[in-house]
């Protein structure tokens, strides 16, 4: 340092700092921390200060040897800090003795002689005699942390009260800690209002024990959700789809659910509507069938008695047409059967009981007989379960399935079907393969429609319901079909159905 210029006009004495237990502890510190003295003009002004020490945490931060910064002056290492809001900081730790703490502020610069370092920092300042001690912690990544969950916490903030659907921050016992304005809009009450209150209350009663089941046992991240009833404060019924999941937090000790809830009820009269008419159709399409068999039966037997009693009146032209009149009556008959068939399917009240798949296979079998015999079909299966079902309509479907690979059997092998099963997830998975003609995968779709056939009656008679009525009977067990196929290469119907005990 030069003889000339800012004279020392205090001391800071560091001795009983820097030596003996005090200089072990401030060496072992993991923080970096720094003992300055005050450099001051004749009048007493504070210009610069002087290191008198530096732990080895700070020597290292610094990037320079401890000893080519101990006993320079601070504005001499950081010549940025000359006229700084910082260094007017340290003179009044010093002047007026009030401690100094910083926290997270940004500090970018370079010592003399060291490295250059950008980071954030925690920083407190004490006066020690007449100067100062200084102690400084890197804590960028914790600073970029919170700035990343303080934006994360504006984003859900935004996304929570903008969504145009109803959510709720619920605690472990279902009060609301928080609510959006299209939560209270569907409630017909201010966010404000819901908060602190059960939310239970605004849930219709008969409804409270599910909502209460559903919300109660909602895993970590899977959403559970359930149509609820709600009542708005104004008294009016409206259904909602809720859905409920954990919210997890490792801030808070208890957990907090999400509630997000949806208004149906448009889609809710909307169902009623469609089932009120799909009934009404239904009734319709069965009353008519029902009516129109016993004219259909008056037209076909006046026919076959004209047939019969005036035969030799009868050219072959004429003949011929009331054959053909006959034979269109026929068809007429048959699917009017089906039809009325297939509405049964889906109206019959019995109720569901245990039914041996192994009985219903051989009542099919029993029926199929001739069928099986004129086509040396071979029919296999593996052991089958139990399933809840209809055993008339399990008959049915069955019958159906397996006329169908008879029906459609490939011209050049020998029919062979297996029935294999198994169970999943409290289902019973029953699949009938074949080896007949097949499908195009393009026409799979559309095979159970109603009246629905992809060969001419002349190569393969019949109605086109068989399929649609096997349908139907699975719909009503709760169950579902799927079919996989090639042409040529035979169909396998996959159809699951809830097991029994």
């Amino acid at each position: 340092m030069g003889a000339t210029g800012p004279h020392r006009s205090g001391t800071t004495d560091t001795s009983s700092l820097t030596d003996g237990a005090f200089r072990a502890a401030f060496d072992s510190m993991p923080d970096s921390l720094a003992i300055f003295s005050a450099v001051r003009e004749a009048d007493g002004e504070i210009v610069d200060f002087r290191c008198e020490y530096l732990n080895p945490a700070a020597a290292q931060w610094t990037g320079a040897e401890p000893s080519a910064l101990v006993g320079h002056r601070l504005l001499e290492m950081l010549p940025s800090y000359r006229g700084s809001a910082l260094f007017d900081d340290y003179c009044r730790v010093v002047e007026e003795g009030e401690t100094l703490i910083r926290s997270g502020f940004d500090f970018e610069d370079q010592f003399i002689g060291g490295r250059y370092q950008q980071g954030a920092y925690d920083g407190w300042a004490s006066k020690l005699g007449d100067g100062m001690v200084l102690a400084w912690r890197e804590v960028t990544a914790r600073k970029r942390d919170a700035e990343a969950l303080r934006a994360s916490e504006e984003l859900f903030r935004g996304v929570f009260h903008r969504s145009a659907v109803g959510m709720a921050l619920l605690d472990s016992r279902g009060r609301c800690l928080r609510a959006n304005a299209a939560l209270g809009h569907l409630l017909g009450l201010a966010p404000q209002e819901l908060e602190g209150h059960s939310f239970e209350r605004y849930v219709h009663p008969e409804d409270q024990a599910c909502f209460g089941q559903r919300c109660g046992a909602a895993p970590p991240e899977i959403a559970v959700q359930a149509e609820v009833r709600c009542r708005r404060a104004d008294g009016k019924v409206v259904w909602t789809l809720m859905s409920c999941a954990e919210a997890a937090s490792e801030a808070s000790p208890d957990s907090l659910r999400v509630l997000q809830v949806v208004d149906i009820g448009p889609r809710k009269e909307a169902e009623a509507e469609l089932a009120r008419s799909n009934a009404d159709l239904e009734q319709f399409a069965y009353a008519a069938s029902h009516d129109l068999q016993e004219p259909l039966r008056m037209v076909t037997g006046y026919l076959q008695l004209l047939e019969r009693r005036h035969a030799e009146q009868l050219d072959g032209e004429a003949a011929e047409y009331i054959g053909f009149a006959v034979d269109g009556a026929g068809r007429m008959k048959e699917l009017i059967q089906g039809l009325l068939t297939y509405c049964r399917a889906g109206t019959q009240q019995t109720a569901l009981a245990a039914c041996e798949l192994e009985t219903v296979v051989d009542r099919v079998l029993g029926n199929l007989g001739a069928a099986i015999a004129e086509s040396q079909a071979q029919i296999t299966r593996d052991p089958l379960p139990v399933v809840l079902g209809d055993q008339t309509q399990l008959v049915q479907l069955l019958q159906n399935l397996l006329g169908n690979a008879i029906k459609f059997r490939h011209p050049d092998r020998r029919v062979t079907v297996h029935l294999t099963a198994e169970a999943d997830d409290g289902q019973a998975v029953l699949s009938i393969a074949d080896n007949g003609i097949g499908i195009e995968p393009a026409h799979l779709a559309a095979i159970f429609q109603p009246f629905r056939r992809l060969h001419t009656r002349q190569d393969y008679p019949g109605s086109g319901m068989g399929l649609a009525i096997v349908e139907r009977i699975v719909q009503r067990h709760g169950g579902a079909i799927e079919v996989a196929s090639q042409p040529g290469a035979g169909t396998r119907f996959t159809v699951r159905l809830p097991l029994g005990s």
